[in-house]
């Protein structure tokens, strides 16, 4: 297995995921060196992609997620987090919702933010109106986070990717694709044919891998290129020489 990847992509965190789908990593298991933060005009429109060199930690340092690890993105958002588990310093933290606040600010909305986990930190944004800035599939939303983190990171210098949600709708959304996965590998069970999914980001085609790499009866690759890349569902081969 390769210990460093590096990787672009139209934001950080698509540099980011689509690394740590090459390395079958964990974010927690890795560390992140971002080479360039891209030039993303508003809302991803034209510009540089971002680029980052992404590194497993050493050997026991942090649990990879093998075939044997459940997704991290399947756990619930975190009511409360325990000082300790922040990334950042309270001072920091503050800075960094404080940023939030009044970049959705300058978007017109008053809104309300929240920490809804630690690994990595994610930021939950609440207020009248905020649908619509997630998007067809989370796009905007994606846009959003990709210029937030450029701003944070000149105000605080190097830091870990933040992740901005809007009122849960990553954690709907990563339901909503765990259960997706589940289902059609039942079907590829039951007839023995391969299913090919919709062009996905590389953070939620990396769901798909991580939710079905514990199912022993099939597997996952994912074809194509840049944003018509997919994941294709298959019976094992074994499972499906048994069947012949």
């Amino acid at each position: 297995m390769a210990e460093s990847v590096e990787a672009t992509g139209k934001t950080v965190e698509e540099a980011i995921q689509s690394a740590l789908e090459e390395l079958g990593a964990s974010r927690d298991a890795v560390t992140v060196r971002v080479l360039s933060a891209g030039t993303g005009g508003l809302f991803g429109l034209g510009g540089e992609e971002s680029r980052v060199l992404v590194e497993l930690k050493p050997e026991g340092a942090a649990e990879e997620a093998d075939q044997e690890e459940a997704p991290e993105v399947a756990d619930a958002p975190e009511a409360e987090a325990e000082p300790s588990d922040l990334p950042l310093s309270q001072e920091q933290l503050d800075d960094a919702m404080e940023l939030l606040r009044e970049f959705f600010h300058h978007l017109g909305s008053a809104v309300t933010i929240a920490v809804s986990g630690t690994e990595p930190l994610r930021l939950n944004v609440t207020g009248e109106g905020t649908d619509a800035f997630i998007g067809k599939r989370g796009t905007t939303l994606r846009s959003i986070q990709f210029l937030y983190n450029l701003m944070l990171t000149k105000q605080l210098g190097e830091h870990d990717l933040v992740v901005v949600d809007i009122g849960g709708y990553r954690q709907r959304r990563e339901e909503l694709l765990i259960g997706m996965a589940r289902r059609l590998a039942d079907l590829v069970r039951e007839n023995g044919k391969p299913i090919t999914l919709e062009a996905m980001p590389p953070h939620e085609r990396r769901i798909i891998h991580l939710t079905l790499s514990e199912d022993d009866a099939v597997e996952t690759h994912s074809t194509g290129t840049g944003d018509e890349r997919r994941v294709v569902i298959e019976l094992n081969q074994g499972d499906a020489e048994a069947q012949e």
